[in-house]
């Protein structure tokens, strides 16, 4: 019996020890956005490309001309095929060029909606 008042007592002893409540502490500070830093991008500038088709017909009145402007006469020249080629590539080029364009977009959003929560949460402080 004796035993047992003084299991109870070392015991009750503990709890109280253990049970004493701590204020929590909440610090609170501002945040900043982290600035996000890119390489700045070069503007596309197309060049004016001027096609000229030769046919059997015409071939010997377009060398007589590139001889009398003074410039080589080298042609450079595209079968249909290679034609439609250079086509689907430009396409493809485009159509890359439209995705990263949205990914900037998104950028540009994420930021300006982080930036709204940063102020609002900063208000609030």
């Amino acid at each position: 019996m004796k035993w047992l008042i003084l299991s109870a007592l070392i015991l009750t002893g503990c709890t109280e020890a253990t049970t004493a409540v701590r204020p929590i502490v909440i610090d609170s500070k501002p945040i900043e956005r982290t600035e996000l830093v890119l390489p700045n991008v070069d503007r596309y500038k197309a060049r004016d490309v001027n096609w000229t088709i030769i046919t059997p017909e015409n071939a010997e009145e377009i060398f007589a001309e590139l001889e009398r402007q003074g410039k080589p006469l080298v042609l450079f020249g595209l079968t249909k095929d290679g034609y439609e080629g250079l086509s689907i590539n430009t396409k493809e080029a485009l159509r890359i060029i439209l995705q990263q364009q949205a990914v900037i977009d998104g950028y540009r959003a994420y930021y300006v909606r982080t930036d709204d929560k940063i102020a609002t949460h900063n208000s609030n402080q």
